[in-house]
């Protein structure tokens, strides 16, 4: 590792003990690795001849390793790392508060090729041509099914509060997935669980009886672990959130994904639990362009 397991800052919804700092160890070095490797291939682009027309994104995959991170809708496990690499080094250096999705990387990539995004397309062009105006008021959020586990959450995030909708309260957070299972952090947090030595902040992802509302101050609370839904004081900002929620998400985009449960649309993809197979597609060339 060339991350200190000493060196390393523990998250309150995580024990602070030896397991895990050598997990963040390991995740920090392994990002470490990740950086020079993304630099080496940065500088065999620069030998190229394609350095000047190329622009290079880089971004993660939602959430990490960690529990309470991939899968999970609070900042730990949607907030990722966001870099575009503009030739000739145009903008190098400037940093954006504006939120962002992972939809609109699609709509800005059209918009740098001088593409003008389909208006049925759900992302905003963060750059180029045709580059949004409107700065986003609202980010999304959703997760029905982590591997063999199924769950049902839906969240909308301002730049200040976070507003999550649990449709299966019943259940914790925390799901039994395997591959968690298989890191020596969880397997340790379900023994302290066990022997009751989790504090009140490690032991929210594993409460059986959830909330049905959340709300969270992120400003004031970066790691969302105070329920802000109970309190009186915060009602207005809750009933403002909760509208928002219906209107811009569900109603505009997940009708049917509120109404109906996982397995409805497990059967659309896979009609009795068949996959469907999809057809070959048709591909031609015609005077050195490939055409569809």
């Amino acid at each position: 590792m060339s991350v200190s397991p000493d060196s390393v800052k523990i998250a309150p919804y995580h024990p602070d003990n030896q397991t895990s700092r050598h997990d963040y160890a390991v995740m920090y070095s392994n990002i470490e690795k990740m950086d020079q490797q993304f630099q080496q291939l940065l500088n065999d682009l620069e030998k190229s001849d394609r350095a000047n027309n190329t622009i290079v994104f880089f971004y993660s995959d939602n959430g990490g390793p960690l529990p309470r991170a991939k899968r999970e809708l609070m900042d730990s496990g949607t907030r990722v790392p966001f870099m575009i690499r503009f030739p000739d080094r145009q903008l190098k250096g400037i940093t954006t508060e504006d939120m962002n999705m992972f939809v609109d990387i699609p709509a800005t990539i059209l918009s740098l090729a001088h593409i003008n995004p389909p208006a049925n397309m759900h992302g905003k062009a963060m750059y180029g041509d045709y580059k949004t105006k409107e700065i986003r008021k609202y980010v999304f959020g959703a997760t029905d099914r982590f591997d063999e586990q199924i769950e049902k959450r839906g969240s909308i995030r301002t730049d200040r509060y976070l507003y999550i909708r649990n449709y299966m309260p019943k259940q914790s957070v925390y799901r039994p997935v395997k591959f968690r299972l298989a890191m020596p952090m969880m397997r340790n947090m379900i023994e302290l669980k066990r022997q009751d030595k989790l504090t009140h902040e490690q032991m929210l992802w594993f409460d059986e009886n959830q909330p049905e509302e959340l709300l969270f101050d992120c400003q004031n609370d970066p790691h969302q672990v105070n329920n802000l839904s109970v309190k009186r004081e915060y009602q207005p900002v809750l009933i403002k959130m909760r509208k928002a929620y219906q209107k811009e998400w569900i109603k505009n985009y997940n009708q049917e994904w509120e109404k109906y449960p996982e397995e409805y649309f497990v059967n659309q993809m896979w009609p009795n639990g068949k996959s469907p197979e999809a057809e070959l597609p048709a591909i031609k060339i015609k005077k050195g362009k490939l055409r569809g």
